[in-house]
Protein backbone atom coordinates (compact mmCIF):
# COMPACT_ATOMS: atom_id res chain seq x y z
CA UNK A 1 0.00 0.00 0.00
CA UNK A 2 2.93 2.18 1.25
CA UNK A 3 4.44 1.78 -2.77
CA UNK A 4 1.18 3.17 -4.42
CA UNK A 5 0.77 6.05 -2.10
CA UNK A 6 4.53 6.83 -2.59
CA UNK A 7 3.98 7.02 -6.21
CA UNK A 8 0.52 9.09 -5.59
CA UNK A 9 2.45 11.28 -3.38
CA UNK A 10 4.85 12.20 -5.87
CA UNK A 11 2.82 12.76 -8.59
CA UNK A 12 0.79 14.75 -6.86
CA UNK A 13 4.04 16.74 -5.58
CA UNK A 14 4.96 17.73 -8.87
CA UNK A 15 2.04 18.32 -10.29
CA UNK A 16 -0.33 20.14 -8.34
CA UNK A 17 -2.86 19.76 -10.88
CA UNK A 18 -3.23 16.33 -10.00
CA UNK A 19 -6.14 16.09 -7.08
CA UNK A 20 -6.47 11.94 -8.13
CA UNK A 21 -4.77 8.89 -9.70
CA UNK A 22 -6.10 6.19 -11.66
CA UNK A 23 -3.77 3.26 -12.31
CA UNK A 24 -4.21 1.44 -16.01
CA UNK A 25 -2.35 -1.41 -17.55
CA UNK A 26 -2.37 -1.63 -21.15
CA UNK A 27 -4.68 0.64 -21.18
CA UNK A 28 -6.96 -1.21 -19.25
CA UNK A 29 -8.01 -0.52 -15.39
CA UNK A 30 -6.17 -1.92 -12.77
CA UNK A 31 -8.31 -3.64 -10.04
CA UNK A 32 -6.17 -4.31 -7.31
CA UNK A 33 -2.49 -3.69 -6.20
CA UNK A 34 -1.78 -7.89 -5.65
CA UNK A 35 -5.25 -8.14 -3.55
CA UNK A 36 -4.29 -6.08 -1.04
CA UNK A 37 -5.52 -2.35 -2.61
CA UNK A 38 -8.90 -1.61 -4.10
CA UNK A 39 -7.35 0.36 -7.52
CA UNK A 40 -10.72 0.28 -9.43
CA UNK A 41 -11.42 3.73 -7.93
CA UNK A 42 -8.51 6.87 -8.34
CA UNK A 43 -7.13 7.03 -5.44
CA UNK A 44 -6.20 10.99 -3.47
CA UNK A 45 -2.70 11.48 -2.02
CA UNK A 46 -2.50 10.11 1.38
CA UNK A 47 0.27 12.24 2.82
CA UNK A 48 -0.10 10.59 6.36
CA UNK A 49 1.95 7.79 5.39
CA UNK A 50 5.10 9.78 4.85
CA UNK A 51 7.92 9.57 7.59
CA UNK A 52 8.06 12.62 9.42
CA UNK A 53 11.54 14.18 9.40
CA UNK A 54 12.69 15.83 13.19
CA UNK A 55 14.49 18.70 11.47
CA UNK A 56 17.59 17.48 12.52
CA UNK A 57 18.78 16.17 9.11
CA UNK A 58 17.59 13.73 5.90
CA UNK A 59 15.01 10.87 6.72
CA UNK A 60 17.43 7.53 6.90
Amino acid sequence: MTAIYAVIDTIAVNFPQVKKVLFLKDGQQVETAKGHLDLRQSLSPDFSLEKKQDGAGPVP
